[in-house]
């Protein structure tokens, strides 16, 4: 692949990004009781974007407590202080010419029951994943 496409400004809607880089949403768990990511996770977001990438993407956010939280320390975009928690780091992702994608994150399957506020999964499927929990650090 030509380096000068991956380099190159890149038109998406009404946005002009500075190239095609983008950084991939993760899900780290690193949000305490209150459901904000811990500065250290807001600071790294915004670096990628201080390093050039003209994407962002934000690590795995619930918006709907009751049937989408299943895994404990999930960011959550649902109260107004976890809004304006968030808007400080988009400013400055928006500052550095990057652009800032929210990952709305819904667990299905996957979810620990005891860690949904309601205690129910909702899924597609009824069949348990194979998989162990992820590990909560």
């Amino acid at each position: 692949m030509n380096n000068d496409i991956l380099f190159s400004p890149f038109k998406l809607k009404n946005f002009t990004l500075k190239n095609r880089i983008g950084v991939a949403p993760m899900t780290r768990m690193s949000s305490p009781g209150d459901s904000i990511p811990r500065q250290d996770v807001l600071d790294f977001l915004v670096r990628r974007a201080e390093n050039d990438a003209a994407i962002v993407y934000t690590e795995a956010i619930v918006t709907d407590y009751e049937s989408a939280q299943g895994y404990p320390r999930q960011a959550r975009l649902i109260t107004q202080r976890q809004i304006e928690a968030w808007k400080p780091v988009v400013k400055a992702i928006r500052k550095e010419g990057a652009i800032s994608i929210m990952q709305m994150f819904h667990c299905g399957r996957m979810a620990w029951p005891e860690i949904n506020p309601a205690n129910r999964v909702i899924a597609p499927s009824p069949i348990t994943p194979p998989a162990e929990k992820p590990v909560n650090r």
